[in-house]
């Protein structure tokens, strides 16, 4: 098994400040679903038949839509004693996914396994419960929990797509690369027009591709993908995936440059740079900034801009390795560029 290097591992610590990954289990999905089990007169929305619910569950889905968890929680519980053991699982379910979103997390997987025992084949109990695990760092109970709910494929709540996504991310967690590539392939078939890919779900497969050393395919996993973002209002989450996103990005250019014309893939490789050039990141994602800025600046010639970056790299990462080549390497540069202006002068 070989080690995870430094751009991989700026990706699977997503979730350290200042940037925050996507959420695992994301509000508006479930928002857009439960709004069809209460759709107000006049609605086009069908109101199925087998989703008859309760005044208290049908408040609790209100509450949740308007992002008012505590008040969800509280009209679920109020309502189970009224609800049929059988129909029990979907308002436990919601009483798991209000727990998650009010960070009582033990609480929240409770809830999902009581979900669960009463419905054993729900896919979208065994994707909130895969979630929290993967919250937890827990890969191997994620992959299980993951891996059932899309061989079940009984989703209601969430998508087939985002649950592969998540199954590659816990699959990542274990370098079991080769599967994880293919959940993460998956991931990229929206199960209907409506259904969105999470945004990270690119991202991720970029870097079992970037880790490999298949440059040209990061290259095309990415660039396909910016111009459908865009235009697009940036959440926190969304910032750090484009941070990522112009990094991989700008990394598959630097590797793939050619000997004998090398400018144009570096020019661009500097692009993307220059637009994360100030935005806040973890030590881990700076440091990984700085080391190829500072080998792009040497490779252009831009000598100055690379003494400058020089000096900030070794503020910030002092013991860095690579920043410490890159120090002896230019005061080569430097050294030989005096010598021949001295010679010219003579």
């Amino acid at each position: 098994m070989h080690r995870i290097n430094l751009f991989l591992l700026v990706l699977l610590t997503c979730t350290a400040a200042p940037l925050r990954a996507e959420k695992l289990i994301p509000t508006e999905q479930v928002s857009t679903y439960f709004r069809s089990l209460v759709a107000e007169p006049g609605d086009d929305l069908a109101f199925e038949a087998d989703h008859l619910l309760n005044q208290y569950t049908s408040d609790a889905l209100r509450a949740y839509q308007r992002q008012d968890f505590e008040a969800c929680a509280q009209f679920v519980e109020s309502g189970l004693a009224q609800t049929p053991l059988r129909e029990r699982d979907r308002p436990l379910l919601l009483l798991a996914l209000c727990r998650y979103e009010m960070g009582r997390i033990e609480s929240a997987h409770n809830a999902a396994l009581r979900s669960l025992h009463l419905r054993g084949s729900s896919s979208d109990a065994l994707f909130v419960l895969g979630c929290l695990a993967l919250g937890a760092k827990d890969f191997e109970r994620a992959e299980e929990y993951l891996h059932e709910a899309v061989w079940f494929n009984r989703f209601h709540v969430f998508s087939k797509s985002r649950a592969f996504s998540k199954y590659g991310e816990a699959l990542l967690g274990q370098d079991k690369r080769e599967e994880a590539k293919r959940s993460l392939q998956e991931a990229q078939k929206p199960d209907s027009a409506e259904d969105t890919t999470p945004k990270s779900s690119p991202l991720l497969l970029a870097a079992t591709y970037l880790d490999e050393g298949d440059y040209p395919s990061v290259i095309r996993i990415l660039s396909s993908k910016r111009s459908e973002q865009e235009n697009q209002e940036k959440s926190d989450a969304d910032l750090g995936i484009q941070y990522l996103s112009n990094l991989f990005l700008a990394k598959a250019l630097f590797e793939t440059r050619t000997n004998d014309n090398p400018t144009g893939q570096l020019t661009k490789a500097l692009e993307y740079l220059n637009r994360i050039k100030e935005s806040p990141a973890t030590p881990e994602r700076r440091q990984a900034f700085l080391r190829l800025y500072l080998r792009v600046l040497v490779y252009l010639g831009k000598q100055e801009e690379a003494e400058s970056t020089l000096a900030l790299a070794q503020k910030e990462f002092p013991n860095d390795e690579i920043v410490t080549a890159l120090r002896s390497q230019l005061e080569l540069e430097r050294e030989e560029r005096e010598e021949a202006e001295s010679a010219k002068s003579l």
